[in-house]
């Protein structure tokens, strides 16, 4: 009886410091901002600040959620602004809504003897090491609940609906679209999707190829070497697959991700949103 009791009282806890985390994330977003730069998103009983940028043409063509990953520097809260003003200029309603990076809690970990001491020590200074820290189940659930709450906020848009993700987030808005877990968008942008965990990253090419919809595989230079280890096999089993309206681009490294003007977009921002605009003029829209 007390292992069991055990078990569930840490995965309560558990429970409790992923909530904790993600909610003091929101509310740092939250705080960095005056009231009238954003709107506030119930998800379940969490305030989700949202950056909401209407299409600056008479007619839009439909929403874009643009999900800031916290762990991303290749799609983060500022350059999603940027992205999502480039959109609206081409008649998109735009949503930019930063995901947070949700850690385990330490009290999961009962393996602490000396040789799983001198494994973890031993390991080579460039692998990865998040993949014992990070918290798939916990992050799958928060993504399903806030993308449901992103489709009932936008439900008075008419048009295609569109998600833009970067890396972790990625690879698990495509395992919760290939299952079904979430309403299929009219078409999936992905960022080099990855996550540092062998067994999950070598399985994105076989989760791409089942997917339902539409995905435009934006491959960016130097991610890491997750991302850079199912590069190639994403497109051929896409290739083999037979599958339906799937593109692979890779943006150019020599490309910078900065602006020395505030009110300029980077080349980086220009070549993303030119990309996904081409891609949505390819399916008719």
């Amino acid at each position: 009886m007390v292992r069991p009791f055990r078990f569930i009282l840490a995965f309560l806890i558990a429970s409790a410091f992923c909530k904790m985390s993600w909610a003091s994330f929101y509310s740092d977003i939250s705080n960095a901002f005056l009231p009238n730069e954003l709107s506030q998103l119930m998800v379940g009983d969490t305030a989700v600040p949202i950056f909401d940028i209407p299409a600056s043409t008479p007619l839009s063509r439909g929403v874009v959620y643009i999900l800031a990953d916290q762990s991303s520097n290749e799609l983060n809260l500022t350059q999603s602004k940027a992205l999502a003003e480039s959109l609206s200029e081409k008649g998109w309603h735009c949503i930019v809504s930063p995901i947070p990076l949700i850690l385990g809690n330490p009290v999961w970990a009962e393996n602490t003897s000396e040789d799983a001491k001198g494994e973890s020590s031993g390991a080579h200074p460039r692998i990865d090491s998040r993949s014992t820290q990070l918290d798939y189940q916990a992050s799958a659930q928060h993504l399903v609940v806030l993308l449901n709450a992103l489709d009932n906020y936008s439900q008075g848009h008419q048009g295609f609906r569109v998600i833009v993700s970067q890396g972790m987030t990625a690879a698990q808005v495509l395992d919760l679209g290939a299952q079904e877990k979430i309403a299929a968008p009219s078409t999936l942008v992905t960022l080099s999707p990855f996550w540092p965990e062998a067994q999950i990253n070598r399985a994105i090419p076989d989760v791409i190829a089942s997917t339902s919809f539409p995905v435009l595989d934006l491959s960016l230079p130097n991610v890491n070497a997750w991302a850079h280890q199912t590069a190639s096999k994403r497109r051929h089993k896409a290739a083999t697959s037979l599958k339906l309206h799937y593109r692979q681009q890779s943006i150019p490294a020599q490309i910078s991700t900065f602006s020395l003007m505030d009110n300029d977009k980077p080349p980086y921002i220009h070549i993303l949103s030119g990309h996904i605009i081409g891609w949505t003029r390819y399916l008719g829209w």
